[in-house]
């Protein structure tokens, strides 16, 4: 199993004036040059039932970008939390 994703890092507001604390803005984005995060999560299952795994597991980015444009953070494929809420492990 691999995968990969991008990740940004936002701030946001408790102020309530025009629905602020609603609002997201992009702070950091460690998908800049190329760059983002991967999970190979490849692995074998052996007799006694253990896992082990055999990918590479976690890669983090090697740097972050500072984002000042204002932007919010956008969702470009489906939300990590949807995809395990529907997966199912035999």
């Amino acid at each position: 199993m691999v995968s990969q994703f991008d990740l940004s890092i936002s701030a946001d507001t408790s102020q309530a004036d025009l629905q602020a604390k609603l609002i997201y803005v992009r702070e950091y984005d460690a998908t800049s040059n190329g760059v983002g995060w991967s999970v190979d999560a490849s692995g074998t299952i052996g007799a006694n039932g253990n896992w082990k795994l055999t990918g590479a597991g976690l890669v983090p980015p090697t740097s972050w970008a500072t984002i000042t444009d204002g932007s919010t953070p956008t969702t470009r494929s489906r939300v990590a939390d949807d995809i395990l809420r529907a997966a199912r492990f035999h």
